[in-house]
């Protein structure tokens, strides 16, 4: 790894470390890191872009470790731009401020929502488009890993606006569009994701648990939207690989 990466990553980890939020977590940001490079070496990226892709992936989430207190309504709207803030402080403090790093920092402030695509245009060379694309596409991926939502189940037990919270996020990317894939590769992954996440919600104890909180009508709701969202996506896949 790239002498300024490396050091720029432990960082990250150490400030992941200490995150309270069991959904954006070390564990998390290194599994969007780890996705973002596999799908990235099937694109057969440099090693310029592999390392900032790597980078950019494990300060995605910094921004959380800010507050005590996880939001799951507001904090999306702002993490990345913030996130990418921190690493640019981080990079400028220590002299590291590389063309990988330099890439990082932009990779990150480009995933921003709702202006990814004005800040793509602007700020990145076209070649380089694709690691946003990726980098969103492995964040996308991790949200319905059985970690994550336990963790989110963690967060619902806590207080009112946890329980509505939760209860919107499964609805919100049980959604075509939330897990339309912006690569092929990732296309071939989340039929996977989806798979193993219905599975799981089918086991005795998670079933009962969501039945006790949301009602069966909701949860049974659910899974439908989620076995309609698979058939969906293989529809898709089937389409896009004739083409």
């Amino acid at each position: 790894m790239i002498p300024t990466i490396a050091q720029l990553s432990a960082i990250a980890e150490q400030i992941m470390f200490d995150s309270r939020d069991p959904v954006h977590d070390l564990a998390h940001v290194r599994r969007v890191a780890a996705r973002s490079c596999t799908i990235g070496e099937t694109l057969k990226l440099t090693t310029e872009q592999l390392g900032a892709l790597s980078l950019g992936a494990l300060w995605h989430d910094a921004a959380r470790t800010i507050s005590n207190r996880p939001s799951v309504l507001i904090m999306p709207f702002f993490d990345d731009a913030l996130s990418a803030m921190m690493l640019c402080w981080a990079a400028g403090r220590l002299r590291l401020l590389s063309r990988p790093v330099r890439l990082a920092i932009k990779i990150v402030l480009c995933k921003n929502m709702g202006t990814t695509k004005v800040l793509t245009r602007l700020l990145l060379r076209k070649e380089n488009y694709i690691l946003v694309d990726i980098l969103k596409d492995a964040d996308a991926l991790d949200v319905l890993h059985q970690e994550r939502i336990i963790g989110m189940m963690d967060l619902a037990c806590r207080s009112y606006i946890y329980h509505c919270g939760y209860k919107l996020v499964i609805r919100f990317y049980l959604m075509p569009h939330q897990l339309k894939m912006k690569t092929r590769q990732a296309r071939e992954l989340v039929l996977k994701e989806l798979r193993t996440f219905i599975e799981w919600m089918k086991s005795a104890d998670v079933y009962a648990w969501h039945i006790t909180r949301y009602g069966k009508i909701w949860v049974d709701t659910m899974l439908e939207k989620g076995n309609q969202l698979i058939k969906h996506i293989e529809q898709l896949h089937t389409l896009q690989t004739a083409t």
